[in-house]
């Protein structure tokens, strides 16, 4: 089902992303979502990914574009994406270029924290000497349907308000913003 969503994104999509495919061999696997690859290596903004369990859509694969993600990378429905998957995704994005900046941007949902943040430091650790490369994580929790008291261990879950999130900072990327003033606005917000 989400493999079939993505591809219909695909087609309809198909002057702006790409679908990349890892594994040849299987046909269940899940595709990154990402801007096409001309317009990848054509320029050194900030790289911007996000992603989380699929089911929500147009979330995530639908604001991958030039001026809002760069990629998405698509668990099952409501599962979170594999720690593989993400570091597939954030390779995909280094292209083999040195330094490359690239923001994650992290729901906060359990699945999504520990794989996502497993994925950048398997990417840290390969590539952050050898390639110059910077990756950080945004963590987004602006649920305000919880009524939480400010010492709860409970943290309001990313949701809606994630997408402004794409659309602010994506655009601050195309404008030629570096990793660092992308973070401090996202951290504003």
């Amino acid at each position: 089902m989400v493999q079939q969503s993505l591809i219909g994104l695909g087609i309809q999509m198909a002057d702006v992303i790409d679908l990349i495919y890892q594994d040849k061999i299987n046909d269940d696997e899940i595709p990154i979502v990402s801007i096409k690859k001309e317009k990848l290596l054509g320029n050194n903004n900030v790289r911007i990914v996000c992603g989380g369990g699929s089911g929500h859509e147009p979330a995530h694969g639908g604001y991958v574009c030039e001026q809002m993600l760069s990629a998405a990378v698509c668990g099952r429905v409501f599962a979170s994406p594999s720690m593989q998957q993400v570091k597939r995704t954030l390779e995909w994005m280094i292209q083999d270029k040195k330094d490359q900046q690239i923001l994650v941007i992290v729901k906060n949902y359990t699945g999504d924290i520990i794989n996502f943040n497993s994925g950048v430091k398997m990417v840290e650790a390969q590539y952050s000497k050898s390639h110059n490369v910077k990756i950080r994580s945004l963590f987004v929790g602006d649920d305000v349907a919880l009524d939480l008291p400010q010492d709860s261990l409970l943290k309001p879950r990313g949701v809606a308000g994630t997408s402004l999130l794409y659309k602010i900072l994506g655009g601050a990327s195309f404008a030629g913003y570096d990793l660092d003033k992308i973070c401090e606005l996202g951290d504003q917000i």
